[in-house]
């Protein structure tokens, strides 16, 4: 359960940095939009970094989470672990597994769909916050400059 507070705050924080850049990039430019942080509006706002974080959470635990196949991975390369007395059911581990092993077979693996389906998921919340930022970033760079050309010719 911390495992999955830990990946959804992770969510969380970068949808928040991508919100942080989101409103500079409002206030400066003077958009129309800025009023919306002003009014009931900013509930929107704030519940774009939570549905991100939450959006982590169910992924972590319902796609990425471990399984049959996880676990007979985990056995197998991993002998520590049942050496010292840990029963692998007790571990919370997740993460995409790609290449997992056919029930029936000792090394004849298939593609999982569902680790890489996970691993697109995450990986395309990542890139939408951080897009957001480089975005902002470089429309507010040109905007900036537009703005100190105009002075500088009104001068």
């Amino acid at each position: 359960m911390i495992s999955l507070l830990f990946v959804g705050f992770f969510g969380i924080s970068i949808a928040i940095l991508a919100l942080h850049f989101i409103y500079r990039f409002l206030s400066i430019t003077n958009n129309r939009h800025l009023k919306s942080f002003d009014s009931w509006k900013i509930v929107f706002w704030f519940m774009i970094p939570l549905l991100n974080g939450v959006t982590f959470m169910i992924t972590g635990g319902i796609i990425l989470c471990a399984d049959q196949e996880t676990n007979r991975f985990m056995k197998e390369n991993y002998p520590g672990l049942i050496e010292n007395t840990t029963s692998i059911d007790d571990l919370y581990y997740m993460g995409p597994f790609f290449w997992p092993k056919l029930a029936d077979s000792s090394s004849e693996e298939y593609f999982s769909w569902k680790g890489a389906g996970g691993s697109l998921i995450v990986m395309g919340l990542i890139n939408k916050s951080y897009s957001s930022v480089y975005n902002c970033l470089f429309y507010t760079g040109n905007h900036w400059n537009i703005y100190k050309n105009y002075e500088l010719s009104q001068n």
